[in-house]
């Protein structure tokens, strides 16, 4: 079976006539945590003429707030917490139903970069869903009955996906026992942000001058 294909597969997936697409985006992250491919991804998407509504999956602020990163492309939408937390659902869906109609989304393509958005989408009418898993979603979970929730929440997103993406080989093998449109899109590195600190010539930083070759670099977080 072969998992390692790339984004070109994808885009195959929703017909190779779109042009130009209304995207939103269930972060994995709030936009303003930590700059990752769910920031990378909502910024090409904009370049590229295609409309994206990202929305921050940590309610924040005391009202709903909605901010332009690039005019008439690319909004972030941070929806307050509700009263009551079991009214949080209910109200994220229909916010981003609202906001979505409001901006001219229509029959808007769903990015997922998380299980538990499946009630936030219920009021949307979206033309695709697309699940993307940049982790094991249960390893996080803090005891065995909140990893069985989450496993539930990723099955039924699987099922419904149109396309199911997963960054490690272990991944895709399990999403491929929900969904046959699983692909792999291995973690990269946009090596163009870093341009202002690279040296392709002369001595090297002071920092490395005692540590030995060969050495290893990391780009990425350790948390």
């Amino acid at each position: 079976m072969t998992v390692g294909v790339g984004a070109a597969d994808v885009r195959t997936e929703f017909g190779a006539s779109v042009t130009r697409m209304n995207v939103v985006i269930f972060g994995q992250q709030n936009w303003d945590v930590t700059w990752t491919e769910k920031q990378q991804f909502a910024t090409r998407l904009a370049a590229r003429g295609h409309r994206v509504l990202f929305v921050d999956p940590v309610s924040a602020p005391a009202s709903d707030e909605l901010r332009c990163i690039s005019t008439g492309a690319l909004w972030v939408l941070t929806p307050r917490p509700a009263t009551l937390p079991w009214h949080n659902d209910a109200h994220r869906s229909r916010l981003v139903s609202k906001i979505a109609r409001q901006l001219g989304f229509t029959d808007p393509v769903l990015l997922s970069f998380i299980p538990r958005s499946g009630p936030w989408m219920q009021q949307l009418r979206c033309s695709g869903l697309v699940y993307f898993a940049v982790d094991e979603w249960t390893g996080f979970s803090s005891d065995a009955a909140a990893a069985l929730k989450v496993r539930a929440q990723e099955e039924t997103l699987l099922r419904e996906a149109d396309v199911a993406v997963g960054i490690s080989p272990r991944l895709v093998r399990r999403f491929r026992e929900y969904n046959d449109r699983t692909y792999r899109i291995a973690n990269g590195v946009d090596a163009e942000r870093f341009s202002p600190f690279r040296r392709e010539t002369g001595d090297p930083h002071p920092g490395l001058r005692e540590i030995a070759s060969p050495r290893i670099g990391l780009v990425g977080q350790i948390d």
